[in-house]
């Protein structure tokens, strides 16, 4: 039955006045649009040089370069095969020069501290010696200079025991090796028999183009008697002076061992040091030998040139030019 106009009209206007509430029914919110995801990049890190690692890589560089130096030259000495020098025979008619009872100061004095006091009454002339004349095999008269054993001693390290001897300088001749020619080489002969001491020392021109070295020293030590068993460990680079008792000037060179008792040092071919070792070798009228014994003991081995080392050096340096 259709309503009266009135109710419907009545209806009508309370349903516009009061909207229906649908708070169950409420659309879900829309989702907020989707943020699209950058890959954050990183500001370039400043790159910095460390100097320890500059510093170190220098420092390992220089000992490879000298590792490799001394790896040739024992590979180049060793070719060598040094046989045993004829020793000269002294004649018995001359007197040898007293024993020295000044050992001229500390070992560290004549290594490398300052300078030792000239020995007491000794007469130090550059060039000159106790000319003790000797007969070669060959019949030649060869003249003995002077050498002296310093050794350090445990009970009195203040002051070193001394001990003397000689050396004879020739010219010798010798091959390199297999197919090499023979090469002029200058050879001392040094001989402390009352310490059981003897040292081959002999001096080279480096022939082989391929080796970095202007000229080779080898040095091979003999111990006998009760000094048996005391062999020469270490060796240092050979020092050249005017004087006995002064210090020496090392030599630029790098002293390495090629076994017990046998040690060579080549010396440098940078033309400055070329020229400095050459005037060192001609002009200083002695020459040490710092050595280190199985023993622990330090020693020094100096003998000086006189007349027959000038001339032999000089005449052997003629010959090589």
């Amino acid at each position: 039955m259709p309503l009266p106009l009135v109710e419907a009209r009545a209806f009508r206007d309370e349903a516009e006045s009061e909207p229906p509430s649908f708070e169950d029914d409420q659309p879900e919110p829309e989702p907020a649009e989707a943020q699209v995801i950058r890959p954050r990049v990183a500001p370039p890190r400043e790159r910095r040089v460390d100097p320890g690692h500059v510093r170190t890589a220098i420092v390992g560089s220089g000992v490879a370069v000298a590792v490799i130096a001394i790896a040739g030259l024992a590979y180049y000495v060793n070719k060598f095969n040094p046989t045993e020098p004829a020793r000269p025979r002294v004649d018995n008619s001359v007197q040898q020069a007293p024993a020295q009872t000044d050992s001229a100061g500390k070992l560290n004095d004549r290594i490398g501290d300052s300078g030792a006091a000239q020995n007491p009454g000794q007469s130090q002339r550059p060039g000159g010696g106790t000319n003790a004349p000797a007969v070669q095999q060959g019949g030649e008269v060869a003249v003995a200079q002077r050498a002296i054993l310093y050794t350090e001693m445990p009970e009195s390290p203040q002051q070193p025991q001394a001990v003397n001897g000689r050396v004879f300088w020739r010219l010798d001749s010798e091959s390199a090796g297999q197919g090499r020619p023979v090469e002029t080489i200058v050879r001392a002969t040094v001989e402390v028999p009352d310490a059981g001491l003897s040292l081959d020392f002999t001096i080279r021109r480096n022939a082989d183009s391929a080796f970095p070295a202007s000229h080779i020293i080898g040095m091979r030590f003999t111990r006998t008697g009760a000094q048996a068993a005391d062999a020469v460990r270490e060796v240092g680079v050979p020092q050249f002076k005017a004087e006995e008792s002064e210090r020496g000037a090392p030599i630029s060179a790098i002293s390495s061992a090629l076994g017990e008792n046998l040690f060579v040092a080549a010396l440098s071919n940078v033309p400055v040091e070329i020229e400095r070792n050459l005037e060192l070798m001609q002009t200083r009228a002695w020459i040490d030998i710092p050595v280190r014994f199985a023993s622990g003991r330090r020693g020094i081995i100096t003998f000086e040139k006189g007349v027959s080392g000038n001339q032999t050096l000089a005449d052997a340096f003629s010959r090589w030019r």
